[in-house]
């Protein structure tokens, strides 16, 4: 693997510089083999290797896409944006091989997660990127920096406690059944047997498991780590934890929801996920009205996300191809949100929203990349994210109880008031004097460019194999 190289390669380099290539090579690299295995899982097929110890499925084939995608937009800002913090005496060159080696352990960690049929190896690999992760928050060693690294060590490893007594109680009702008393927690031969396990012990499993990845997710009122974390991170890593690290803790969520639907327990799942989803959503809301930092802004905003996919997966029906397709939008628009904040953090020294007043004069290219991210996050057309809320809405409407469609209606109006007093404070705002104009090349007006052309690109059109793999993917949460 490419990253393997990588991490063999980077300590014997001497600039920051050739550090920070080194690694957007190999990310990009191995962001090109996770596309092709999620080309192959498109039509419903399943790759596997190492005697099946690691296994792709569609499920697999839409993160896989977003963590290449993610990884390799973050990696190649990061070459500048990390080379101007390094000429500006804010990062030493021990700090970034640092840096580059704990991003390359990160995204190792992450398809070790992904790629796993062993719901213990899977939390091997959440806890791995946990820790590896906890770093790179505290990367330049500041005293805030510092203390949100601690606050997400401490609260996401109780996450991952709960996490892993979930896993014991899964394997508790396989033995249950088990005539030899063996455990296997493969997912390919657990749903073989799934129909016989013991359903309250899977119940009391999942609620764990809920608990505990739940807490990676940042779902509420598991969320007090995130804003910490997101708003101190520099901003390629804050865009990795939004837009793919999110992600793959609510994957694990998902991969015990067909044992569930095996043993008749989705309904109850999912009024569970549609508990917490409704629940981040007015958390989001109720912060955001107050917020007057720009990176915790989106911090809230990644909550509010995260809520809505939950909320869908939870009401079933369409709304599980909803949340997939809503998690695609949040990942490029949230990427490109945190990386134009970069940008403009650069230009004003801060990232309050009074000193970054009026920044669109200062810096047209970051400007107008962040304001229209923002517009893209609160679902406006025709970008993609209109498309995947019209179509959670539309799973509300179809249940039971009104209580969803009314809570997610309100908040998302609360919302976009919310948002777009943000979006007039950047546009239409007093310039302030601190700000700095950033010179900008045709590699600026690319990486702030691509995560807009995408999310408006798919919701103009959604390319056949993408529908097909999001569909295959719905279907395995389903149970079906």
């Amino acid at each position: 693997m490419p990253l393997l190289v990588g991490l063999l390669v980077v300590p014997l380099l001497r600039s920051a510089r050739s550090m920070l290539l080194c690694n957007g090579v190999a990310v990009i690299l191995s962001s090109v083999v996770c596309s092709l295995i999620a080309l192959e899982t498109a039509g419903g097929a399943t790759v596997s290797a190492l005697d099946g110890w690691l296994v792709a499925d569609a499920l697999s084939g839409v993160h896989l896409l977003l963590l290449g995608a993610v990884f390799s937009l973050s990696s190649v800002h990061g070459v500048r944006f990390f080379g101007r913090e390094v000429a500006r005496d804010m990062l030493t060159l021990a700090q970034v091989r640092r840096l580059v080696l704990l991003w390359q352990g990160t995204m190792a960690a992450m398809l070790l997660l992904l790629l796993s049929d062993d719901l213990g190896l899977m939390w091997v690999g959440m806890e791995l990127a946990t820790l590896l992760t906890a770093f790179l928050i505290a990367v330049r060693l500041t005293k805030p920096a510092v203390e949100a690294m601690w606050k997400y060590l401490l609260l996401t490893s109780v996450g991952m406690a709960f996490a892993f007594l979930g896993i014991l109680l899964v394997a508790a009702a396989v033995t249950s059944r088990s005539a030899d008393g063996g455990v296997s927690l493969r997912l390919s031969q657990l749903m073989g047997i799934a129909g016989g396990l013991d359903p309250t012990l899977l119940k009391l499993g999942f609620v764990c498991l809920l608990v505990g990845y739940g807490t990676k997710v940042g779902l509420a009122p598991m969320h007090n780590w995130l804003p910490d974390a997101h708003s101190q991170a520099p901003a390629p890593i804050s865009a990795m934890f939004s837009g793919i690290m999110l992600n793959t803790a609510l994957y694990c969520i998902l991969r015990y929801l067909p044992l569930l639907s095996a043993v008749g327990a989705w309904p109850w799942a999912g009024g569970l996920m549609v508990i917490l989803g409704l629940l981040s959503l007015i958390v989001a809301a109720t912060f955001m009205v107050h917020q007057r930092d720009l990176k915790r802004l989106l911090a809230y905003s990644s909550i509010e996300h995260m809520g809505l996919m939950t909320l869908g997966i939870g009401l079933g029906g369409i709304g599980i191809y909803a949340a997939m397709l809503h998690g695609i939008g949040h990942a490029a628009g949230k990427s490109g949100a945190f990386l134009a904040a970069g940008k403009l953090g650069q230009s004003g020294h801060a990232y309050d929203l009074k000193t970054l007043s009026g920044i669109i004069r200062t810096t047209p290219l970051w400007g107008g990349a962040m304001l229209l991210s923002l517009l893209a996050l609160l679902g406006l057309a025709p970008f993609v994210m209109f498309l995947s809320e019209l179509l959670v809405i539309q799973a509300a409407l179809a249940a039971s109880s009104p209580v969803p469609l009314l809570v997610v209606l309100v908040t998302l109006g609360i919302i976009f008031a919310a948002t777009l007093r943000v979006v007039v404070i950047l546009g239409l705002g007093p310039r302030e004097a601190q700000q700095r104009r950033l010179p900008t090349d045709s590699v600026d007006v690319t990486l702030a460019v691509a995560p807009l052309a995408l999310l408006l690109l798919l919701g103009l059109w959604l390319p056949a194999p993408l529908v097909s793999l999001l569909s295959h993917a719905a279907a395995i949460v389903g149970g079906g």
